[in-house]
């Protein structure tokens, strides 16, 4: 039943990657009709999940699956914010880019980070 996984799957011509991505990208932002509702309706989750540090200042946050940085524009402190986004397409030459300490492309690369083993203090998970 699981042999097929995790699936592999072939790289695309550049060609295609590259209208892949300019989709992708575009959907994630809401510039179509029905991911521009979506977005709407998203819009109260990323409320929620910035309200749970309002008014706590100098915590860590450690965003998994970043994509387009969207969750940026709910927040207010930025003292050490840090993402976790493979798909670098996704934020690429985001000016919201200037609020980000550390990228990561992988989980794995958090434990490995100094910031996290030497720095002190943990995430707070949301």
């Amino acid at each position: 039943m699981f042999d097929n996984f995790p699936k592999i799957r072939e790289t695309l011509p550049q060609a295609y990657q590259e209208i892949y991505e300019q989709f992708y990208k575009s959907n994630r932002e809401g510039e179509g009709v029905a991911s521009g509702l979506a977005q709407k309706l998203e819009r109260w989750l990323h409320y929620k999940v910035a309200n749970d540090t309002q008014g706590i200042s100098g915590h860590k946050t450690l965003e998994i699956g970043a994509g387009t940085l969207n969750q940026i524009s709910y927040e207010s402190d930025f003292t050490h914010y840090d993402i976790i986004e493979p798909f670098e397409a996704l934020y690429k030459d985001s000016p919201k880019l200037q609020h980000i300490n550390a990228i990561y492309k992988d989980i794995a690369e958090v434990a490995q980070s100094s910031d996290i083993n030497g720095g002190g203090g943990k995430y707070k998970c949301r």
